[in-house]
């Protein structure tokens, strides 16, 4: 599985590029500002309908222009394949799979399955807990599809309670506690269920990247586990109708992740953290591709940052292993020539403009 061809159109300093990736590894080099980046954005953005360097949709569209494309062919399997692409303009954004028009990114996503490593992953260890949801929230929905309709019936159930709170009408408070209890209550079992498996996978590679470091991973729910959600809920109400938001529940999870004992942001160095974002977003893949048997793409951005040599090889030699569509960026193509072999195909990019290199 994985990408047969990709067109970029007005994506930052990449005007008009019509590529054919290989099946294997892809690797990318370029002076800083050459459009590096703005190629593996291009293929997050086909793959989640989001940019992983902005929140804002006029940041990526190429300066002076009102509009920007990108559209590809993906292998589903042998013997199938799909035509998926996604524009932008200022005041809408278009789904287009085998020529129906989508509304939900998701239908992207389950297309493409991928996954990306930049120095911005590291926010999944030192950031928000809501990084850490989404991160959680993204392997179980492409392992059970059927999450995110669960996970959109119990924030439309959340909002709804909130908008109860702050008007300060409760009419119909009973109502929605019940609905957003059982909603949380099917959220927070898939979180559960998901981390069981999820965990084995973490601490086989850690094995690899970390050798002699206990990992581990901690799951907050959200609420007090000793009582049933709706309990909380009935608890907290005084509390929330005093601040005018609800204060438990799905939406408050966290993970903690722990090396020997102590927090990671706190234990680790700059270049252990970035192992062990390494084997954290491994370890979801891995877990997919044995459930699902296919996975998308791998984008990893800035290949050698905070890495010595030694740990390079070693990411290098776990990453051939794992059979799958690759994209790797690096500011030196020798950073990345130990990836080089027959089935790798390298790319040059200057000023936006992306060409095919031999060795």
């Amino acid at each position: 599985m994985g990408l047969n061809h990709l067109i970029i159109n007005n994506i930052r300093n990449i005007n008009n590029a019509s590529i054919t990736p290989n099946k294997n590894f892809n690797l990318i080099f370029g002076k800083n500002a050459s459009g590096k980046s703005s190629f593996l954005e291009a293929i997050y953005i086909l793959g989640t309908g989001n940019s992983f360097r902005t929140n804002k949709l006029h940041e990526f569209i190429a300066f002076e222009k009102d509009n920007c494309l990108v559209s590809g062919n993906v292998d589903l399997d042998l013997q199938n394949n799909t035509q998926m692409g996604i524009s932008f303009s200022n005041s809408e954004r278009i789904i287009k799979i085998d020529s129906i028009k989508y509304y939900t990114r998701a239908a992207l996503a389950q297309k493409l399955p991928l996954q990306i490593i930049y120095p911005g992953s590291n926010q999944i260890i030192e950031g928000s807990p809501k990084i850490r949801r989404q991160f959680l929230d993204w392997g179980i929905f492409h392992l059970i599809p059927q999450y995110f309709s669960e996970w959109n019936r119990y924030r439309r159930a959340l909002n709804q309670r909130n908008a109860l709170l702050k008007s300060k009408d409760f009419s119909d408070m009973e109502i929605w506690d019940r609905e957003l209890s059982i909603c949380g209550t099917i959220v927070t079992n898939h979180r559960i269920e998901y981390l069981k498996k999820y965990k084995q996978y973490l601490l086989n590679i850690c094995k690899t990247f970390l050798p002699n470091k206990d990992i581990q991973i901690k799951f907050n729910c959200g609420w007090k586990t000793f009582k049933t959600f709706e309990e909380i809920l009935i608890e907290d109400r005084a509390r929330d109708i005093k601040f005018g938001f609800t204060h438990s529940g799905p939406h408050r999870c966290d993970l903690d992740i722990l090396v020997n004992g102590t927090l990671a942001k706190s234990f680790c160095s700059r270049g252990q953290i970035k192992l062990l974002v390494l084997a954290i977003k491994l370890a979801q893949i891995n877990l997919q591709t044995k459930i699902k048997n296919q996975f998308g793409c791998l984008l990893i951005d800035d290949f050698c940052s905070e890495l010595d040599k030694n740990n390079s090889d070693i990411l290098i030699k776990y990453i051939m292993d794992l059979n799958l569509q690759c994209f790797i960026t690096a500011i030196d193509k020798i950073e990345i020539t130990n990836f080089y072999n027959e089935n790798t195909t390298m790319f040059h990019v200057e000023h936006g403009l992306i060409s095919t290199m031999t060795r």
